[in-house]
């Protein structure tokens, strides 16, 4: 059974076995990735970036997959219910895209003829650069977005995989950072400065025994005047059931238990529920409809679908918070 961790931890031993198998709230697994003993062309290094408001969705995530190398954008206009998607793949991407080791600090960056995307950190901000050509529908692409780290906590977990040692999956999960900046997407300009923008950041360093249908939800708004940021997943095995899941709130980490989903991963237009044994979480994830259809796209091996939850959390004194419509992201994957 996994459990907290609170003082730093390297990922793995000079075997390139998997040490910790747990979580925390803060960012205290190194990933000493030059022990590891995975091949690294079974090995998957993904930064992914998501900004929203209640205008605009921006994800934007950069891979080194292996084989092959990814950089996936997706942009959502909240307002025309338009939608913006593209996925490059660069194979044998060893020497144009070098992931950084830490989440707490290193840059990537890509370019050719098409595209350049950066990714950059100085202290508690971080930096997204982009200028992608044709990007959709003969529509170019043009972002620059400043983040500030705001002290938030983060999930952050490591995982073995009992009958694999050469498998793990690390990972950490960055919500409610500030953004500002500028997006342009055809004739349309979008200033995070206008209004409240949140910034997610999904840092993820895997290499699993076999095939996994993983599933992950993120929604976020307000429950009386705290910012609420929700965190469900799950999919890979279970003995992880429910390390990642958990809440934010005004930036503090609250750590959640298993939840049980329920959804059908090939109907873009399911409904969703999440609910834990003792009854204390109920939430149903209602794909969005607005515009008479549903708002999602695929972008490598994963399909993006936006909507909104409802339901309850009951919390530890039995205070019942209800939640009404946070805007939400429902990711399936295979991994």
């Amino acid at each position: 059974m996994y459990k907290e961790y609170l003082n730093t931890i390297s990922v793995f031993d000079k075997n390139g076995s998997v040490v910790p198998f747990g979580w925390s709230k803060e960012p205290v697994f190194f990933f000493n990735k030059i022990n590891r003993s995975a091949s690294m062309l079974r090995s998957k290094e993904t930064d992914t970036y998501c900004i929203m408001n209640s205008h605009l969705f921006l994800s934007v995530s950069i891979a080194n997959l292996g084989l092959y190398g990814a950089i996936g954008i997706v942009i959502i206009d909240f307002d025309s219910f338009r939608l913006g998607s593209k996925t490059v793949k660069k194979m044998f991407p060893f020497v144009k895209i070098r992931m950084p080791e830490s989440s707490l600090s290193g840059d990537v960056a890509y370019n050719d003829s098409q595209i350049g995307v950066k990714f950059s950190k100085a202290g508690p901000k971080r930096y997204l650069k982009c200028e992608f050509l044709n990007f959709d529908n003969n529509k170019n692409l043009y972002f620059n977005i400043e983040i500030d780290e705001n002290k938030v906590q983060s999930m952050n977990i490591a995982v073995p995989f009992e009958h694999s040692k050469t498998s793990y999956f690390t990972k950490r999960f960055m919500p409610q950072m500030k953004a500002s900046g500028i997006v342009r997407f055809g004739g349309n300009e979008y200033n995070l400065d206008k209004e409240p923008t949140s910034a997610f950041l999904d840092w993820t360093r895997i290499s699993v025994p076999n095939k996994f249908q993983y599933h992950q939800l993120i929604a976020e708004g307000m429950i009386k005047k705290s910012k609420i940021t929700l965190h469900f997943s799950g999919g890979i095995s279970g003995e992880t059931e429910g390390i990642e899941n958990c809440l934010f709130a005004d930036g503090k980490m609250i750590k959640l238990g298993p939840v049980k989903a329920k959804g059908h991963t090939k109907d873009i237009r399911s409904t969703w529920s999440f609910q834990d044994k003792e009854g204390n979480i109920y939430i149903e994830f209602v794909p969005s409809t607005k515009g008479g259809g549903s708002l999602n796209t695929k972008s490598d091996k994963k399909t993006i679908i936006y909507g909104n939850i409802y339901g309850h959390i009951i919390d530890e004194k039995g205070k019942i918070n209800k939640i009404d419509g946070f805007d939400s992201i429902l990711i399936n994957s295979t991994i």
